[in-house]
Parts: C-alpha cells; structure tokens; sequence
C-alpha cells in the first residue's frame, strides 16, 4: 500500500489507538501496577516514557510524568521554538530534555557540551539519527540504513565542484526562462517556494543526472516528492512503537512506488554505465562526469545493484534540494521585505560577474551577498536544533560533566536560541545584513580571504554557528549550496526587480523543532529593463 493510498481516516485512527494505548499503559504502570496481562502489550509503547526515570537528573522542559509528558508532548508540535528557547534561557552551559510523541529528544545548552559532541566520532552517528528519525529501514531502504559510500564522494565531488560552475549557471539562466514568465512592463507573481524547488532540483541534477535528464519535469517531480513523501512517512512510523514498526512500516512507506519510478527514469542510465564499467574499467572514452559514474565507481555488492544507485540518487537529491530551496525562500523574502539591501547586492554581484565570470572562486567573492544570506538563516532559522545524533556505543556517550546518556537515545545541540543570543551576535532580534561582512572586513582589507570564509562565512563552522554541524559530521554538501544560493540569488538581482506581494514579509511556520518559510506565498518579479545579464 502507498502513503498516497491512506486514508486520512485511517492516519487519524492509528494515531488515536497510539495514543490512547500509551496514555493507557503509563495509568497502568502508574496506578495499578499489579495488572500484568493488560499491561504486557501497552509496556511496549512509549518506551521513552517507560525509561523516564533514568533520566530525572536531567531536567525536562516541560512536564515528566509519564502520564503528564504527553501534554507536553502535544504541546511541542505548536510550541517547539519557544520550548527550545525556555531550555536554552535556563541551561544555556547544559543539558535538557524535552518529550515528543516517538522519544525524549536531549538537547545541548552550549559551552563544553557542544566540543565534546564536535569531537566525537561514531559512538554518536548522525547517519543512525537520520536511520531513526526518518525511518530509512521503511522509507528509502535500499541499504541506506547500513551504507554510507556516498559521504566520500560529497566530501570531494561536492567540495571540489569547480568544473561544473558553468553548467549550473547555464542551468540557472535555462531554469529561470522557463519557470519565470516575466517582462519588463509589469510585475508577475509567482509562488516562491514551489519556483525553487523546481529551480534548484534542475541545477542539482544538472550535476547529478546530467542533460536531458535534469529538465525532464517527471523525474524533478519525483526527486521533489521524494523528501516530502519520506518525511510524512516516517512521522506515521515514528507514532506507533518500534514493535509495530514492521506493521506500519510496510503500510505507509512510500518505497516500491519510488524505486519503481527511478527505475523507470535512472534505470537505463545506470545499466549502461555499469556495463561500460565492466567491459572498460572506470575510464572510458566519453564517460560522463555526474554522480551517477560517481556512484558506479564507488558501490559494491548490493549498493551496485540498480535499484540500489537509482534510490541512493534521490536520497542525494533529498539532502541538496530542500534545504536549499528553503533557504534561498528565506533570503528572497528578506531581500523583498528590506529593499534598501537590494541595490548594494547588484552593485556587488556586477562587478564580481563581469569581470570574473560565474566560476566558483568568482562567487566566493560575493561577500555581501554571503553575509546577507548567512543573517537570513540566522534571524529565521531552519530549526530550533541541529547535529540531531544518536547515541551508538553500548556503553553510552559520556560528556566532560560526567552525565552520560545510554545506548540508543537521542541528543542534538540547541540553534534557533543560540543563534539569537546576544552573547555571540549583539542586538539577535535585528536584522543586520552586513553583520557577518563588517565582522570579516578587516580580513579582507588585508588580503586574507580565507580567514573570512573560515570565521565569518554562511558555510563556515563554530560552536556558536551550527546550521551544518561540527567536526566529521558536519554537512560535506554546504559549499555546493552555499555556491548555488549566492549564484542563482545574484543573477536574479541582476535581471530581475522584486517586491512583496502584500504589505509585510510573509510568516515563517514553525511545526515542532523545524522552521520554514510560507510554502503558499508568491513574490513579485518584473524584467529590469534592457538587462540580460550573466549569461555564459
């Protein structure tokens, strides 16, 4: 059964019966704990409330009980940012937890907390955190839940993409023709989010797929759909407990539709490389250079197998489109809402584009722009947490103040609320384009680029900025994103003029831990007049 073939009746009773369930077990275990044969089912759910009192030297935000922590629990959906917030304000240096519906999700204040999760190796895994969170065994499979051979190509295909700058440009100019019917008389509303999404899944795969693949509007529908689908998915999952997990799992897993579909588009590219890799080694003639050779060269036993490449695409995919898309919504919308800004970003972006061209090195020059975009993210956020982990050593994971969290839970490190707090960025609840350029100038008034980039830089990395992590977990693909927002951000400064559709930015949507920009709202573009600028 597909996810799209559930009912939203059956979805609302499911979550009902696991909620009635738990609510039911934790009474029993409260109040009458001598009622075995009906509490031996219901001690299965809610195992993270089972285990609440392992955990009461942990202070919880929120309520503990394991009746009670269900409220709170519900609460967290609505309240998430201003939850994370009230645990950062009390715990700013520690450790806290707070209850969702599936687990207790511990959270990291700061200081020397955050050092010890950036240098940890696997004893905590960000990949098994993705593994329990979004569900792989059910949603991707495809032995993504056991394999990550494709983190060595995004270290350095993905670091190192200077070669393909002008396909993803060309991509960029191509994308923005077809999806952008403006003129220079009049303003043409467009809806910002679904524009690119469809923008960016082109330039990505662009790289990924190669032409004619990338414009191919059913395959970008299914690398779309896939994150949203995955993530739906495994919000049902996560609802029932882990052994209803191989009931559930198959019910609303999105699965055979996805890898019948890939198969379908990826199939035939995937065969004919690995049949020129078996008759001529890993260089032949002609070979295209795309992360589908990439893949090819690198995958062994079952990762080789078709199907196998084709998911392990769309779980790429998965990773560089919509965090991407999500963020440059942010920077378009902040831009529109602050025009003043506008005008020093084309003047910036002129001058870099027309005389060094679109080239990586060119775009990392673009340091207003970096600074603009980095503010955006920060002021709006994506997520009230980040580096989500989970703790993989049996013997737990034990941080510098003693506490040590058990095999198998889960622990992040606060963002939203460090990243508002005046300690690290003075007057958080401002909105400073500049800030991160002005922080950096001095740098670059002596000719010392790198060290702007390395301190001051959206991609870079610290303890008081952890949009893509720390240490050998941190986001191997920000650079290649960071390179695309810039890029794609100047060329439609330079050709285009923007506005808001209505009187105010429109309002960011906050669901539990995660932050994003209004899918619905439009923005207004109109052609600049006799400017055709940045084309190849």
């Amino acid at each position: 059964m597909l996810l799209a073939d559930v009912s939203p009746q059956n979805i609302y009773l499911l979550t009902s019966i696991i909620i009635l369930f738990s609510i039911g077990k934790a009474y029993l275990d409260k109040y009458k704990p001598n009622v075995r044969p009906a509490s031996f089912l219901l001690s299965f759910f809610s195992h993270h409330l089972c285990s609440c009192l392992q955990f009461d030297h942990i202070p919880t935000i929120g309520r503990s009980g394991r009746l009670t922590s269900y409220l709170s629990a519900v609460k967290f959906f609505k309240n998430g940012r201003e939850i994370f917030q009230k645990g950062y304000d009390l715990y700013p240096k520690g450790l806290f937890k707070v209850p969702t519906v599936a687990k207790w999700e511990f959270v990291v204040g700061g200081g020397e907390l955050v050092e010890d999760l950036r240098k940890a190796g696997e004893e905590v895994s960000f990949h098994q955190g993705g593994v329990e969170s979004v569900r792989f065994d059910y949603t991707i499979k495809s032995n993504i839940e056991n394999s990550v051979y494709h983190l060595k190509i995004m270290r350095t295909k993905l670091v190192s993409f200077a070669p393909f700058c002008d396909d993803i440009h060309d991509e960029c100019v191509a994308g923005l023709q077809d999806l952008i019917p403006a003129n220079d008389k009049e303003w043409t509303s467009i809806p910002l989010w679904n524009t690119l999404e469809k923008l960016v899944a082109r330039m990505s795969n662009r790289v990924f797929v190669g032409l004619p693949l990338c414009r191919d509007e059913d395959y970008l529908g299914l690398c779309i759909g896939f994150a949203g689908n995955v993530m739906a998915a495994a919000s049902l999952i996560n609802l029932a407990p882990k052994f209803l997990h191989p009931i559930v799992g198959p019910l609303f897993s999105p699965y055979e539709k996805h890898k019948r579909l890939v198969v379908k588009y990826l199939g035939p590219v995937i065969r004919e490389r690995l049949r020129m890799k078996e008759e001529h080694g890993s260089e032949w003639e002609e070979r295209p250079d795309d992360m589908v050779s990439w893949l090819v060269d690198e995958a062994q036993g079952i990762d080789a197998e078709v199907e196998n490449l084709g998911m392990r695409i769309l779980f790429i995919n998965f990773a560089a489109i919509h965090t991407t898309s999500m963020i440059m919504s942010h920077v378009l919308f902040d831009l529109a809402a602050r025009p003043e800004y506008i005008e020093h970003l084309r003047q910036e972006a002129k001058e870099v584009t027309e005389t060094e061209g679109w080239s990586k090195s060119a775009i990392a020059k673009l340091y207003k722009m970096d600074s603009f975009i980095r503010e955006s993210v920060r002021y709006s956020s994506l997520s009230g947490i980040s580096m989500m982990r989970k703790v993989c050593d049996p013997d737990g994971f034990r941080f510098s103040n003693g506490i040590t969290l058990p095999y198998g839970t889960s622990v992040s490190v606060i963002s939203d609320a460090m990243h508002h707090d005046a300690a690290f960025y003075p007057d958080p609840y401002a909105f400073d384009g500049f800030r991160f350029y002005k922080l950096g100038k001095p740098d670059l008034d002596k000719g010392r680029d790198a060290e702007f980039h390395v301190k001051h830089a959206f991609a870079s990395l610290s303890t008081n900025w952890v949009l893509w992590g720390l240490g050998k977990h941190a986001c191997p693909g920000r650079f290649f994103s960071a390179h695309e927002i810039r890029a794609t951000v100047a060329y439609i400064l330079l050709n285009f003029d923007i506005k808001l559709e209505g009187d105010r930015r429109p309002d960011n949507q906050w669901i539990a831990h995660a932050c994003a920009p209004d899918v619905k709202a439009h923005l207004l573009l109109r052609k600049r007049g006799g400017h055709e600028n940045g084309r190849v």
